[in-house]
């Protein structure tokens, strides 16, 4: 039953690579670099609390932290939905074949190897989940953070302690959005997926493109360029 290509399992091996590696890459580089998105907007996050702590009215903040996390909740719902509809799709893989087999360029598969990708697609769209639920808790820590912010009396009077506070909540703020990148580049690296049941070829030039598409936006993007001119702190 197991007759899976080697080159299938090479191309698996190989989108697994490219979404660790540039994860860690992305990571190391907005440790020590402000010359991608992470880290731009991590700095941004940090003078957004700067500037909150002086306010007497802080409704607009809050409501700044809901729309980020409405984000994060259609995605996670989404995610759920897929799931769903993936389960389906597992029950009629079969019938499933017999459409592929009109697509231009499809290289002919067996049952079991059209099942394994349905599984990669539902450990994927499984993981993005898990991911955004994640990111949506971590958003939930960051507002109680944010109403146990200083009125701007006490931070006048105490100046170590709210710096103290800005880079503590600037940071769970942080650490929510890194949670939601994670999710949404699975949603990226499932496209890839997709290209694998047409041809594995086509499953081994999506990925690299799916890569030089993240990097190409939270590297080298207008977007980044354009923010990287607010800089505050200098």
């Amino acid at each position: 039953m197991f007759d899976m290509a080697w080159i299938d399992l090479m191309a698996l091996m190989w989108l697994l690579l490219l979404w660790v590696g540039y994860g860690y890459f992305a990571h190391h580089r907005a440790k020590f670099s402000d010359k991608n998105l992470s880290a731009v907007m991590n700095r941004l996050r940090k003078r957004w609390m700067e500037q909150m702590v002086k306010r007497e009215m802080r409704v607009p903040d809050a409501s700044l932290i809901s729309n980020l996390e409405r984000n994060v909740t259609f995605l996670a719902s989404t995610s759920m939905v897929i799931l769903a509809g993936l389960l389906t799709a597992l029950a009629a893989t079969d019938k499933i074949q017999s459409v592929l087999i009109d697509i231009p360029f499809y290289a002919e598969t067996s049952i079991f190897l059209i099942n394994i990708k349905f599984f990669v697609l539902i450990l994927i769209y499984t993981y993005a989940f898990f991911t955004f639920s994640w990111s949506m808790r971590q958003y939930g820590f960051a507002t109680v953070v944010m109403g146990a912010a200083p009125l701007p009396e006490e931070a006048k009077a105490d100046p170590e302690t709210t710096a103290e506070y800005i880079h503590v909540v600037s940071k769970a703020i942080d650490m929510a959005a890194h949670t939601y990148n994670y999710g949404l580049r699975a949603f990226y690296y499932s496209l890839a997926v997709l290209a694998w049941f047409v041809n594995v070829w086509f499953f081994i030039t999506a990925s690299t493109l799916v890569v030089v598409v993240l990097y190409t936006r939270e590297f080298h993007s207008k977007p980044l360029k354009k923010l990287r001119l607010l800089r505050w702190d200098d």
